[in-house]
């Protein structure tokens, strides 16, 4: 029987609170290597066999390095080495990308694996792909079902599952294999991370099915839609945010429940509705939760700095019914992360005008968010 998946998103959910060649000085000589000058351009007058050994140090380098197109510099050159061989040109130093791209096959370069090994550690490329030690699509298919059943065995995260994860999207990647199946790795894989608080792996997770997606793969589309809004939510890129909601406007899965709730809690953001956003917190479907716990701490300051200035004093327990702490003890631990010392809350009653402006200064620390997730 296959191995499933089992989210635990419908379980109480625990809110943390925590260059160019170096000039040659050198005097010419006066014999065969003496350099003239022809129209502005500098000349070395080499021998037959010196010319060969250059050209042959040439296509040995050319070989190591990815093709690149000849800058102007390049191809006003006129010395007998480049006029022998025109379509030859030095390429330039590679750089991270460059490295990166010839790792990643080329679309014509497709590898074809045939290891049978169900478990491989995940390493970053550097050389060219081994077919000997890529998995072919019915083995990674089993590679699937091995790390979902340790998952939920509750094997460790960072050396096993997502290691081994990360090691069958290389593979498929590798081979270019874009299919249903591809579409299953990555919407488990970043269902995982969710679970375990890995924003930065989903965000490669969603990014990727966002193509796959658009090339017609089947999958969850609608849901994983509503996580990437949550997502770009949490992030405060608002240009990602519209561009988002206009992909939603023109899809068909407006009226899928997941997404309905992405753009309430969306609409509440902007409306400044606090108490409308902990409703819908409250009441996240599928795993819209584990986003929302990612900023939720951020609306929980931006709501206090509105009901400091509404009130001059307020008890912890209303406090923690509005804003859906799970308990007094929560939130007082919430208010001392926040530099709201012990005594601005004596008596379980919070001063709101002496906290206000702590508060207010606490606020900025969420006003960027990395690629990673980080604050």
């Amino acid at each position: 029987m296959e191995p499933k998946y089992i989210p635990t998103a419908n379980a109480k959910r625990k809110v943390r609170i925590i260059g160019l060649p170096a000039d040659n000085t050198a005097q010419p000589s006066q014999t065969a290597n003496k350099k003239r000058k022809t129209g502005g351009i500098i000349e070395a007058n080499f021998t037959h066999d010196e010319q060969q050994r250059r050209l042959q140090r040439l296509q040995r380098f050319q070989a190591d390095s990815p093709p690149s197109t000849p800058t102007a510099k390049s191809t006003a050159s006129s010395s007998p080495m480049a006029s022998s061989s025109s379509s030859s040109s030095f390429s330039r130093i590679p750089n991270a990308n460059q490295s990166e791209q010839r790792s990643n096959l080329s679309e014509s370069q497709p590898v074809v694996g045939y290891s049978t090994q169900i478990t491989k550690e995940y390493l970053r490329l550097t050389s060219a792909v081994d077919p000997a030690t890529v998995r072919p699509p019915d083995v990674l298919k089993k590679s699937l079902k091995w790390v979902v059943r340790q998952y939920n065995q509750k094997a460790d995260y960072g050396t096993v599952v997502c290691s081994q994860l990360k090691s069958i999207r290389q593979d498929l990647m590798v081979q270019h294999i874009r299919s249903k199946f591809t579409v299953k790795v990555y919407e488990t894989h970043a269902r995982i991370a969710l679970e375990k608080g890995d924003i930065g792996e989903f965000n490669q997770c969603q990014s990727q099915l966002k193509i796959l997606y658009a090339m017609g793969q089947p999958g969850h589309e609608g849901e994983f839609l509503a996580y990437r809004l949550l997502y770009f939510l949490f992030s405060q890129h608002r240009s990602d945010v519209i561009a988002t909601l206009h992909v939603i406007k023109t899809s068909q899965f407006q009226s899928d429940p997941g997404l309905e709730h992405a753009m309430a809690v969306r609409a509440a953001l902007d409306a400044g509705n606090y108490h409308q956003f902990f409703q819908l917190y409250r009441e996240a479907p599928n795993m819209n939760g584990y986003l929302l716990d990612k900023f939720v701490d951020r609306e929980r300051v931006r709501a206090m700095c509105i009901l400091c200035k509404a009130y001059m004093t307020m008890s912890l327990a209303t406090i923690v019914q509005e804003l859906e702490f799970d308990d007094i003890g929560a939130c007082k631990r919430f208010l001392k992360s926040h530099q709201v010392t012990k005594k601005l809350f004596k008596n379980n009653t919070l001063q709101t005008k002496l906290a206000l402006p702590i508060l207010t200064n606490a606020l900025q620390r969420y006003k960027r968010v990395d690629i990673r997730g980080q604050l």
